[in-house]
């Protein structure tokens, strides 16, 4: 087996199969054993998964800070999905001192590194201008990156600027487009703001 090689992409597979029951019998104990395992190897993915292993409990015992420690060293290795994780601990202060500016550099940086969900979350700051300078134009430009990579919420967020007419001309048309087909992909968020909208401007 690869892992017994001592090759951490190797354990890092194995630890996904162990954490989905692919093959295998699901076994989260086994899963973190060999996410740490291939984690201090150097597979920057495994800290992330054995990161959200510690943030909800699922085969070691629940431990935040622990998590947030694992995300950064994902997030330092290169793992988007840790940038991301981290990012999202800072925003809401969970396992680390809150820090908007810091989740905000992170949430870039996951968003450039190709983990589209980041680049939603980044928008929603420049929108409320949390962490960073408000700006509707940058925020509009991020969900539409977003949503081109397959994020359905940063397409009902989108829509929202279009049926507002926040920094791109109001078109309610465009709108209504960009909440079907967030909903369409099955976001709840956006079937309600395509019913409301329905509903205030038949």
């Amino acid at each position: 087996m690869a892992c017994d090689g001592g090759r951490a992409n190797g354990c890092a597979n194995l630890a996904g199969m162990y954490q989905d029951g692919t093959g295998v019998e699901k076994d989260q104990a086994q899963a973190a054993i060999l996410n740490r395992k291939a984690c201090d190897g150097g597979a920057s993915n495994a800290c992330a998964s054995l990161g959200l292993q510690y943030d909800n409990g699922e085969g070691v015992n629940k431990d935040e800070a622990k998590a947030a420690v694992l995300y950064r060293k994902a997030c330092d290795g290169g793992d988007s999905w840790g940038c991301m994780n981290l990012g999202v601990d800072l925003a809401e202060g969970v396992g680390v001192a809150k820090d908007e500016t810091q989740a905000a550099e992170l949430y870039r940086r996951a968003c450039d590194g190709g983990y589209v969900g980041a680049c939603t979350s980044l928008a929603l700051l420049y929108e409320t201008g949390t962490g960073v300078a408000e700006g509707v134009v940058q925020a509009l430009q991020l969900y539409k990156q977003g949503c081109d990579g397959g994020d359905l919420q940063g397409c009902s967020n989108l829509g929202w600027l279009y049926e507002k007419g926040a920094g791109v001309s109001k078109d309610l048309t465009r709108a209504r487009e960009l909440y079907k087909q967030a909903c369409d992909g099955g976001n709840q968020n956006g079937c309600t703001k395509l019913l409301l909208s329905t509903m205030s401007n038949p």
